[in-house]
């Protein structure tokens, strides 16, 4: 595989199976081995107003959402275009047992994003061209907890975030892939040193430094790359049990 992409997602809240909705999606996709940046992604989704229970924890503003949200159906679509440009891994289909590829997806506490971003493909019906099994880096820190003989009380983003000096969550989706991508190689870097096996993974291809745009503003974002030949009729994702190799 040559690619990883990292992804967040903003909620109204915990639980899809009862309505809420994801509203915000980002990705930042990164080459491998040494994570470099390749290219990113952000989308705005429009949700039922019923759904507001959860915004008080999101960098939801009335106003960004109104100008810049777009449908669930076109979000899908153009979350799915975007991966489709890094379908490197090989997966077995449960259901036909042919091999297809996806991408290779990974984020803090991924398991939550991928409900809200499965309901949101099946419920429109569209295929999702990502990996059901998600690489997570809440399992890479609980190993780095272990080897470096550290004790935080907890786990989440924010509390590794703080532990590494890198400012506090947002709860914007796209700077919490970055806040993401920073405490993983962190965490990398800390662990080679540590056991001596070589070369760290770095993050630093990405436009500019993380710590310098806080005050200015994100770095800006470039339209993802589609694939022409990408259609939407194409079979759908099979089951939770699709294989990787």
């Amino acid at each position: 595989m040559r690619y990883i992409t990292f992804i967040d997602t903003e909620t109204t809240g915990l639980r899809p199976w009862d309505g809420d909705e994801m509203i915000q999606f980002a990705a930042v996709t990164c080459s491998l081995p040494y994570l470099e940046y390749l290219d990113d992604l952000e989308v705005k989704i429009q949700f039922r107003d019923k759904n507001q229970e959860g915004l008080r924890f999101s960098s939801y503003a009335r106003e960004t959402w109104a100008q810049e949200a777009i449908p669930r159906l076109n979000a899908c679509r153009k979350i799915a275009d975007y991966l489709d440009n890094y379908r490197d891994m090989p997966v077995v289909s449960a259901k036909t047992n042919k091999e297809y590829f996806v991408a290779r997806v990974a984020g803090h506490n991924v398991s939550f994003d991928m409900r809200f971003i499965k309901d949101a493909f099946r419920s429109e019906s569209v295929f999702l061209p990502a990996a059901y099994t998600a690489l997570d880096t809440l399992q890479l820190a609980a190993w780095w907890q272990i080897i470096m003989q550290k004790d935080l009380g907890n786990l989440k983003l924010e509390t590794l975030a703080k532990h590494f000096e890198l400012g506090s969550q947002t709860h914007d989706a796209y700077d919490d892939v970055v806040m993401t991508i920073e405490v993983a190689q962190r965490m990398l870097r800390e662990i080679t040193n540590e056991t001596g096996s070589g070369q760290a993974l770095c993050f630093d291809g990405l436009p500019g430094s993380v710590r310098e745009e806080q005050d200015s503003g994100l770095p800006e974002l470039r339209e993802p790359r589609v694939d022409p030949d990408r259609q939407d009729s194409q079979p759908q994702g099979d089951s939770d049990d699709d294989i990787p190799f």
